[in-house]
């Protein structure tokens, strides 16, 4: 059988599927105590509140590097040679944000000087830092993200 996790990886689909993955299997997969998937659904902590999700998808805006994604290896790895790329192409040099990152609010979520009053909030704020791809293009894994396939746009499910 395969798993949801998987489905998502492999098939042609974009973000309306997450939603209608959640709709359909939500009850069906919870509770299920047979499962040895560890990735399987389980009941929540809380009772979700959340009606809407708003996917904010910014070219042109500034870099998650210098925003919510510190990376203090990369910062300590500034001015040097970058490896080789999958592509094969020349490396560059690694440049890390010039901007300082902070710990903000309970939860501790990494914030830059750059939102300094984005900070104050922290607490009320989702952050994901889960996008992965293999494809050394960001041109190709914007594709691949929103259509399901960086090859050729196309629409996806919920477009």
């Amino acid at each position: 059988m395969q798993t949801r996790r998987r489905l998502l990886q492999s098939s042609a689909s974009g973000f309306g599927y997450l939603a209608f993955a959640a709709l359909a299997h939500r009850q069906a997969a919870i509770g299920n105590e047979s499962s040895t998937d560890s990735t399987a659904p389980k009941e929540t902590h809380f009772q979700p509140r959340a009606k809407r999700v708003i996917l904010l998808c910014m070219e042109g805006g500034p870099s998650h590097l210098d925003t919510f994604d510190h990376k203090p290896q990369l910062a300590a790895d500034n001015g040097k040679p970058a490896p080789r790329n999958q592509g094969g192409g020349r490396a560059g040099t690694l440049l890390g944000s010039p901007f300082e990152f902070k710990q903000r609010g309970e939860s501790g979520l990494w914030i830059s000087e750059l939102f300094g009053n984005v900070a104050d909030h922290a607490d009320k704020l989702c952050v994901l830092n889960g996008m992965h791809t293999n494809l050394p293009s960001h041109a190709q894994a914007f594709l691949q993200m929103h259509c399901g396939i960086f090859q050729f746009p196309r629409p996806s499910l919920g477009a």
